[in-house]
C-alpha cells in the first residue's frame, strides 16, 4: 500500500470511518461498553478530569496499559505523523502515545510497516484500522490481552 493512502483519510468524515468499519478493532481500559451514566459518572474518564480531580494516580493505570500496547506495535513498525509525514523518533513517541491517549492529539498515529492506524482516542477508548498486508487481528488481540485492555464488540 502507498504511503499515501495514510494522508487521505479523515477521520473525521463519517463514509470515511463507515468504509473502514469492517477493518477496525475497538480497544478499551473498560471491559464493556459504558452506559451514557456510567460514563458521566466515571471518575476518570479523560486526563484533564482526573486532573481536575486529583485522581491522576488511577487515570495513569490506565494510560499504563495504553502505553505498553503501543510500544509492542512501535516494536515492530516505523511510526509516522500523518500531519507532517515524517517518522516519528523514539525520543518523541512516549510524549506523542501520551497526547493521543490523553485527547490533547487530534490526528491518528500510522504503524507503517505494520499497516495499521490508530484513530484519536476518546474516554479511554481507541480505534484501530488495520490495511491489507498489515499485522492479523489475532497477533494485535493478544497483544491487547496482554496489555490488560479489551476488545468492545
Amino acid at each position: 500500500m502507498s504511503n499515501q493512502i495514510w494522508w487521505d483519510i479523515d477521520f473525521s468524515d463519517d463514509s470515511m470511518r463507515s468504509s473502514l468499519q469492517n477493518n477496525q478493532i475497538i480497544f478499551s481500559y473498560f471491559d464493556h461498553w459504558l452506559t451514557e451514566e456510567q460514563a458521566f459518572n466515571h471518575q476518570f474518564m479523560t486526563y484533564c478530569l482526573a486532573l481536575k480531580r486529583r485522581l491522576l494516580d488511577h487515570y495513569r493505570v490506565a494510560e499504563d496499559r495504553f502505553l505498553l500496547f503501543l510500544n509492542k506495535l512501535a516494536a515492530m513498525s516505523a511510526v509516522l505523523d500523518p500531519e507532517g509525514g515524517q517518522v516519528i523518533v523514539e525520543g518523541d513517541l512516549q510524549n506523542v502515545f501520551r497526547d493521543v491517549i490523553r485527547e490533547q492529539r487530534r490526528t491518528a498515529v500510522v504503524f507503517e510497516d505494520i499497516q495499521l492506524i490508530l484513530s484519536p482516542a476518546r474516554d479511554l477508548t481507541h480505534v484501530l484500522y488495520l490495511f491489507e498486508g498489515g499485522v492479523g487481528r489475532d497477533v494485535l488481540a493478544d497483544y491487547i490481552a496482554e496489555s490488560g485492555l479489551f476488545i468492545l464488540e
